[in-house]
């Protein structure tokens, strides 16, 4: 969804990288990004594991 509107909107510096964050200096130089969004974690609990608990 982030992607589709990013590029509807003709934006050229957004990127989405699914990673593990000790990974992270493998895809960007040093100084190359100025801001990271973490927006969904992981682990997620899921409703339906919660609930059998």
């Amino acid at each position: 969804m982030g992607a589709k509107k990013a590029l509807q909107q003709g934006l050229n510096n957004v990127a989405y990288l699914r990673a593990q964050i000790e990974q992270l200096n493998q895809y960007f130089s040093k100084d190359e990004v100025d801001e990271i969004w973490i927006t969904f974690p992981d682990p997620q609990l899921r409703y339906s594991k919660a609930k059998k608990d």
